[in-house]
């Protein structure tokens, strides 16, 4: 089976400078999801601040009851013009912040721990959340192994 009959790509959030919401991507529902992931790439300008990056689980895509949505581990390059590595890294309370260093180019990846939503209270959606950042911009999408053909897969509707 080749790579695009399985997964989907959808944009959790279009390219802006990370200040007050830009940051926050769009929630997807994980019903017909094997693994879910999200990428994030930044471009860190001048005088950048830290942004704060989380998960949030939902009940449902408009973002209803949201909590955070625990995990501990993700993967950073913290320099893409220079390397395509990424060096694994634990989260400290269910977050993380990203790279102060000025005029940076970083990727973040996280995998999105399904076992950890509150699918017992009806919380089956998700979304990333980046706050506190400034003087950066950046995007974020979501990579995701469907059950079924990615077409089929709606993610971003209830």
């Amino acid at each position: 089976m080749r790579i695009h009959d399985r997964v989907k790509v959808v944009n959790a959030c279009s390219p802006a400078a990370l200040t007050g919401s830009a940051g926050d991507g769009k929630y997807i529902k994980l019903n017909t999801i094997n693994e879910a992931g999200v990428v994030l790439t930044i471009k860190n300008g001048t005088s950048v601040t830290a942004g704060n990056v989380q998960l949030l689980q939902a009940s449902n895509v408009a973002g209803a009851g949201a909590k955070v949505l625990d995990f501990d581990t993700y993967y950073k390059n913290e320099d893409t013009t220079a390397s395509d590595a990424f060096v694994e890294a634990t989260a400290s309370n269910n977050c993380f912040l990203t790279l102060t260093t000025n005029s940076k180019e970083v990727a973040y990846k996280i995998r999105i721990p399904h076992e950890n939503l509150d699918t017992a209270n009806g919380f089956t959606c998700v979304r990333v959340d980046v706050a506190n950042m400034a003087n950066a911009v950046g995007s974020a999408i979501y990579i995701l192994d469907t059950q079924f053909s990615p077409e089929s897969a709606k993610v971003i509707y209830d």
